[in-house]
């Protein structure tokens, strides 16, 4: 685990757009957060221009996808490296999340939809607190294949 003394302030952590070269670090984070499934192989390798990554020295600590639509945009699929200390996954949290607000407020998008599940009641306060963000509905959240 980082050590909390290495990380001296939150401006540190900078947020950028994610390139494909980053790719393999993204999906390792997925991986890392749980988001795998057995036979299925996903691409990782087109990630530019959709994923903002939280760095922190020369290394990606998290990231979150943002994708524009009008009105209503989302933030999702966001991943946190759970082998960072706390203060650097909770400054990478809301770096992201306020890098993306405002990538999707420039866009004109209206409103920004996520899905938060229920094992991440704390995501949902931060959204809450932070951000606004209110509760919609309950559901499942799905995954399927464009090709079949």
């Amino acid at each position: 685990m980082a050590e909390l003394a290495r990380l001296h302030s939150p401006s540190e952590i900078e947020i950028v757009i994610a390139t494909d070269e980053m790719a393999p670090e993204i999906e390792r984070l997925a991986e890392a957060n749980g988001f795998a499934f057995d036979g299925w192989i996903i691409d990782w390798s087109h990630v530019s221009g959709s994923w903002l990554v939280a760095m922190w020295e020369d290394e990606i600590v998290g990231c979150i996808q943002v994708l524009p639509a009008h009105p209503v945009g989302r933030l999702e699929l966001q991943f946190i490296d759970p082998e960072q200390h706390h203060r650097v996954r909770a400054i990478a949290v809301k770096k992201l999340l306020t890098a993306g607000f405002a990538a999707l407020r420039a866009s004109g998008v209206q409103g920004v939809a996520s899905t938060v599940p229920y094992e991440l009641g704390d995501y949902r306060e931060i959204l809450r607190k932070h951000f606004g963000g209110i509760d919609l509905n309950e559901g499942w959240i799905m995954l399927a294949r464009t090709k079949l």
